[in-house]
């Protein structure tokens, strides 16, 4: 089980809040959550740190089902015009009083596109949404029975340890990777000249590292042991995927990730993970550490990730006032006015469409199971990160860097030591270890006026000098 240091409850968080109102604020982002995430009858679900999944889906279904209604609303304000219009050559046109019916249609769509506008922003789906009146509690229920099952299985990968990735990077919803690099160890060479290095069991290794990253005891840190697996070609296959026609485990057992430990697999690997959660859970930085053993080469290999806050579009409920103001009104009267003529039109397309992707979601198991079927390379690998998509690729402020790159530097620099300390209890040559090391850890230092880098070397003082010796055999190998 994962330890955790001064953890903050993923459903009570301002991350949580944040994206409940983003499912109101934006209709595609809630069609994302229910079509990518939770209706999805055969892909994993990408982990979305500091976030309840359950409460968000929730929000999301109600958001969806409020745009239809308003959808819906506006087709039906179409019907009786296109009987008036239809039987006797345009009648609605020829008659006297035909700009009266017209005025009274486009009124009338103003008006449900109006109230449509105040009620999310200023009524119920926001108003607990607010600071200091959100309660996980209050999410509105599941729309039936079995769209609550599928909100709890998707919901269950909150508490695993297995991500089950698509396309290039296996840290999907850990955001985005800032370093990586890795080198391997010679483990046959011993410290002693004539001597022999001590044999080792790769899960003594981790178990050893994992227990001298705890004892930097940050705030707001988990340290936990995740196995990440290429979803594309998953085979049916037990502990990943019992049935080829269900969805990948949400979790292992610590002894099938002691095995893949012992047993290196190219689309399974399994990694010691540290998530140092900072500014109220507006930051995530995570170190990602895997060892593996091939024969007498030990390879070892970090990536450091960082998810950054929320864009500013979905903070926009701070924003709003609890109560509209007579000018709020007036402007939000005539940006909805200037919608209503293109939202009537468009309307019975978009409801029709809307009715069509609901009927579509409940056919796609059967359309994924003929895939699966008539296929051996469907991919069980999530699609959408529910936080990650709604956040930024950067930092809010200067200090938010310096913070993420600290803890990096933290949980690098002492599972690293964690390693010599290892090596040497076992008698490896730790020589080009304490290189690696060294190149590591000087790659970007943050320097203060008078020190000089040039290259991974570094220099202190106003008077101080670099020499640099080239060496054709680089003992670290980034990517």
């Amino acid at each position: 089980m994962p330890k955790t240091t001064n953890a903050t409850p993923t459903g009570q968080s301002d991350v949580t809040r944040y994206l409940c109102a983003a499912a109101y604020l934006d209709w595609k982002y809630a069609k994302s959550i229910i079509e990518m995430v939770v209706t999805e009858p055969h892909r994993g679900v990408a982990p979305a740190p500091g976030c309840d999944l359950s409460v968000v889906a929730r929000h999301a279904f109600r958001s969806n089902r409020r745009h239809l209604v308003r959808d819906l609303s506006l087709s039906a304000l179409l019907v009786p015009a296109g009987f008036m219009t239809c039987p006797e050559k345009m009648k609605l046109v020829c008659s006297p009083d035909h700009a009266l019916r017209l005025i009274s249609l486009l009124l009338g769509a103003w008006v449900i596109i109006f109230c449509f506008e105040v009620s999310t922003l200023y009524g119920r789906p926001l108003k607990n949404l607010r600071p200091g009146n959100f309660d996980p509690a209050q999410a509105p229920p599941a729309p039936s029975g079995r769209i609550g099952e599928l909100i709890a299985q998707a919901s269950a990968y909150a508490g695993g340890n297995v991500s089950v990735y698509s396309g290039y990077s296996p840290f999907t919803g850990y955001g985005t990777e800032r370093e990586s690099w890795s080198f391997t160890l010679d483990t046959s060479k011993g410290s002693d000249p004539g001597g022999d290095p001590l044999g080792f069991d790769v899960t003594d290794l981790y178990a050893y590292v994992s227990e001298r990253l705890h004892d930097l005891s940050l705030p707001g840190a988990q340290i936990e042991e995740r196995l990440f697996v290429a979803g594309e070609g998953l085979k049916e296959s037990r502990p990943l995927l019992e049935s080829r026609f269900g969805r990948p485990a949400a979790s292992i057992s610590a002894e099938d990730l002691d095995h893949l430990k012992r047993v290196p697999d190219e689309g399974a690997r399994p990694y010691l993970a540290v998530h140092s959660t900072s500014w109220d859970g507006w930051l995530v930085s995570s170190f990602f550490l895997r060892f593996a053993v091939y024969g007498s080469s030990l390879s070892v290999d970090g990536v450091h990730t960082v998810l950054c806050p929320l864009r500013e579009r979905y903070q926009r409920i701070d924003t709003i006032t609890r109560r509209p103001s007579l000018f709020d009104l007036v402007k939000l009267s005539g940006r909805t006015a200037i919608r209503t003529l293109f939202a009537l039109l468009t309307s019975p397309e978009r409801g029709i469409k809307g009715l069509i992707w609901a009927f579509r979601m409940r056919l796609r198991p059967r359309k994924q199971r003929r895939q699966i079927e008539e296929t051996d390379n469907f991919n069980y690998g999530a699609k959408f990160a529910v936080r990650e998509s709604a956040s930024k690729d950067e930092y809010q402020n200067h200090f938010q860097k310096l913070d993420d790159s600290l803890a990096g530097k933290a949980y690098e620099r002492r599972a690293l030591d964690a390693l010599i300390e290892f090596a040497r209890q076992h008698r490896f040559d730790v020589s080009a270890l304490l290189e690696h090391r060294n190149v590591i850890i000087n790659n970007g230092l943050i320097v203060g006026a008078g020190a000089k880098v040039r290259g991974n070397s570094v220099a202190s003082g106003t008077r101080s000098r670099i020499s640099m010796k080239n060496n054709t055999r680089s003992p670290l190998r980034r990517r």
